[in-house]
């Protein structure tokens, strides 16, 4: 075979390796483009709904379990920290806590809409949302609850010592609190259709991130929380 011949048939062949190389990085996404709707909707259905998969396939070095125990871990602060203050309470009321919140974030409305470039070669998403009245209903119930159990007070109708009513009173508003929540989940109503804007912002090595300040600005909004709060 002549020298000609010869660097033709190798020149096909590393044309033909190239060609099947390229296919299969493009299967497997190198290629792919970014799809900035699609992550900020698996990231908002992940936080709020517990929905991982489309979530683990998008984000690198994590797993369906441990996104799913970080859904578990978030809605458990959440509890915490805005509905019953830190206050110790019995597992069995604690997850009965835990579950309703996952039924009222499973239960928001948001709709991602479009995504716009940025210069930084990031993009801002806009979510459109309405959002709940539950808490706004709840932090009334409260006030309520709170007037009942000072009248109970006034009455003597607590006995035992110091330590000992702050108790009874403190398991009471916790149990009667979870039962105006649930009422007030049952009975949720939608304002009127708003819009949020996340920023994602890309890396130096190329990479998308989303920061989670920005999610937990998106639920004080669904959830009217910024309302309440002043």
């Amino acid at each position: 075979m002549d020298t000609k011949k010869r660097n033709m048939m190798i020149g096909a062949g590393v044309a033909a390796t190239v060609i099947i190389v390229v296919g299969l990085l493009a299967v497997f996404g190198v290629f792919r483009r970014f799809n900035p709707e699609g992550y900020v909707k698996a990231v908002l259905d992940q936080s709020l709904k517990g929905e991982v998969k489309a979530a683990s396939q998008l984000m690198a070095g994590t797993t369906e379990e441990k996104l799913y125990a970080q859904y578990e871990s978030g809605i458990t602060s959440f509890v915490k920290n805005s509905i019953t203050s830190g206050a110790e309470m019995d597992d069995e009321l604690q997850g009965k806590y835990v579950e309703l919140c996952k039924k009222v974030f499973r239960a928001m409305k948001y709709e991602v809409k479009a995504a716009k470039e940025s210069t930084d070669g990031g993009y801002e998403v806009t979510v459109s949302y309405k959002p709940a009245n539950i808490f706004d209903n709840f932090i009334t119930k409260i006030g309520e609850e709170n007037q009942k159990l000072t009248e109970k007070v006034e009455n003597g109708e607590y006995r035992g010592t110091l330590e000992e009513i702050n108790s009874q009173m403190q398991k009471e508003f916790l149990t009667n609190a979870y039962t105006a929540f649930e009422e007030c989940y049952k009975s949720m109503e939608y304002g009127k259709e708003e819009t949020y804007v996340f920023t994602i912002v890309k890396d130096a090595e190329g990479m998308y991130d989303l920061d989670e300040a920005q999610i937990s600005g998106f639920i004080t909004k669904i959830l009217n929380l910024d309302e309440i709060q002043g």
